[in-house]
């Protein structure tokens, strides 16, 4: 039998490529994402994707009850769910407003989903995988509140997996810049997103070692151990999905 698994804002480019990856393993995959974004990825009508805003509450516990109803355990999560201000704006032009939506969305939203999945990854075979990201270890102008929501989920990463210890097991990956629709300005927030040509591709591929940017096989590659059977000693890690660019 697969595992089950949760992809908390998986209808973006990672989470889809890794519910393909998943589905070929036999693992069956549940889709918790905006309803805008599950309608963008032709997923709105799919039995297994739910409509759920990370930012509220009775979003999220309306999902999961759903969800129990359906499987008593789940084996692993997958939390993706995350956006920034593009193109990029120095702190100081950043509105509370906006802070505290970025802040909602990508480390809030993380500390809701998990608490509220808990009981059933304790039933399950217990496994989360936090998406952060490079720029918490190495931080670029213009990307404050984004920069500090990705650092928050290594510190909750860690707070986790000593907390949920021996019976769940959580761990993160920091990818840098990835070949997806949000690099270049997708939200995912609504079905209307606006594109930037911000980003200078060439400039950044020539500070890589390896020569290129990530891709989402990059990351698939990395949740899957983190949530296979080979990664059972290993809990409040992070792997570092960046090509040579940081090395630690």
């Amino acid at each position: 039998m697969g595992k089950r698994l949760v992809l908390v804002g998986g209808a973006g480019a990672i989470g889809q490529a890794f519910a393909r990856n998943a589905a070929s393993e036999g693992d069956e995959v549940v889709i918790f994402d905006l309803e805008a974004s599950l309608r963008q990825a032709g997923l709105l009508d799919d039995d297994h994707a739910f409509p759920v805003d990370v930012t509220r509450r009775d979003s999220i516990d309306e999902a999961v009850r759903k969800l129990s109803g359906r499987w008593d355990s789940v084996d692993g999560l997958v939390y993706l769910s995350g956006y920034s201000t593009v193109p990029p704006r120095l702190a100081v032009e950043v509105s509370d407003d906006e802070w505290n939506a970025i802040i909602d969305v990508n480390l809030t939203g993380a500390f809701r989903t998990i608490t509220a999945v808990e009981p059933l990854l304790k039933a399950g075979e217990g496994r989360i995988v936090i998406v952060s990201s490079s720029m918490a270890f190495g931080p670029v102008k213009g990307f404050a509140p984004y920069i500090a929501s990705k650092a928050g989920l290594i510190g909750l990463t860690r707070a986790l997996a000593l907390e949920f210890a021996p019976f769940v097991r959580v761990n993160a990956i920091a990818p840098s810049a990835m070949e997806t629709p949000f690099l270049f300005g997708g939200t995912g927030l609504s079905e209307d997103d606006s594109k930037s040509d911000w980003f200078d591709a060439t400039s950044f591929i020539d500070s890589i070692p390896m020569g290129r940017l990530a891709v989402t096989e990059d990351c698939v590659g990395a949740i899957d151990y983190l949530l296979s059977n080979k990664a059972d000693f290993v809990t409040g890690q992070v792997i570092h999905i960046n090509g040579g660019r940081q090395m630690r």
